[in-house]
């Protein structure tokens, strides 16, 4: 389920090269996870819009915390 923020940000991320997004977790503690072909196209993106972005590497060792804050 969608909300017109939720559909907002993702026509921001795709108009700043994002070629997918996946909208994870509910009730104000999710997140959407993008994907951008590179870390130029990425940081040309973070420039335009105002998000916190957190870095993530793909493996095939499923989902591992990198950093807590």
């Amino acid at each position: 389920i969608v909300n017109p923020a939720i559909l907002s940000l993702e026509n921001q991320l795709f108009e700043n090269g994002a070629l997918a997004t996946k909208l994870i977790g509910a009730g104000g503690g999710g997140f959407v996870l993008s994907i951008f072909p590179d870390e130029t196209t990425l940081s040309s993106s973070l420039d335009n819009l105002s998000y916190i972005s957190f870095p993530v590497m793909l493996d095939c060792h499923g989902t591992q915390v990198l950093q807590s804050f």
